[in-house]
């Protein structure tokens, strides 16, 4: 319906009426709705009005998309690599789970795995890939490839060592990616540029974060770095 439909239907009400009023102010309503939606959806970076990104600590508030008809999502990667559902672990689970996401990517992308086991917190690092959008001579090679739900990943060494207990007790209670901005309510956003999921699960609280463009001073943009950096080998 065009702004001139909405005109003639306002018509008869009476100019400055009260029903007239109430019209016009949800037709501005509709409006703005409409403008904020497909701002959203514009590929250019964009400052938006918006909640913030950090999920609160009961895990309500969701920052990571179980599903996407486009790119492949946390939860493929955790599937084909063999991971439960962290959502629901166990009060004893100390644990870890960074993903780069991947947006339209067409090379394989890192997903980075910190978890307790015996006592001693080891990091496993990831790389995960679409067959689907790779030529077969650019896929990485190797017997300890699993593929699921159109999504393989393989693990790969990661040399830098880190105090990951630590790393973890930090993602678990801090914004790892807090932004340098004079007004809170308003989010970067920016499509096909670094972002970075987190989820951790650490004295059975569940928590999740959405990091776009991470500065490298912070957590997330550091642990990005080095996600991409130890990933390179597995893409030539």
């Amino acid at each position: 319906m065009t702004w001139w439909h909405w005109r003639l239907r306002m018509r008869p009400l009476g100019r400055y009426s009260p029903a007239w009023i109430q019209t016009r102010l949800a037709v501005s309503v509709l409006f703005s709705a409409l403008w904020l939606a497909r701002s959203m959806t514009t590929p250019a970076m964009a400052q938006v009005a918006s909640a913030p990104v950090e999920a609160r600590y009961d895990g309500r508030d969701l920052q990571i998309p179980e599903r996407a008809e486009w790119e492949i999502t946390f939860a493929q990667v955790e599937a084909a690599a063999g991971l439960s559902n962290l959502r629901t672990a166990t009060p004893t689970t100390f644990e870890a789970r960074l993903m780069q996401r991947p947006w339209s990517a067409v090379a394989p992308v890192p997903f980075l795995r910190l978890v307790r086991t015996d006592g001693a917190v080891t990091a496993q690092l990831f790389v995960f890939w679409d067959p689907a959008r790779m030529p077969p001579g650019q896929r990485p090679q190797g017997a300890d490839i699993t593929c699921r739900d159109r999504v393989c990943v393989r693990p790969i060494d990661i040399k830098e060592q880190r105090d990951w207990a630590k790393v973890v007790e930090s993602l678990a209670s801090q914004n790892a990616c807090p932004m340098k901005n004079d007004n809170p309510d308003v989010v970067r956003g920016c499509a096909d540029c670094d972002h970075l999921w987190i989820k951790t699960a650490v004295e059975g609280q569940y928590r999740e974060q959405s990091c776009n463009l991470p500065d490298s001073e912070t957590s997330a943009g550091s642990l990005l770095q080095l996600m991409q950096i130890s990933a390179r080998p597995a893409r030539r």
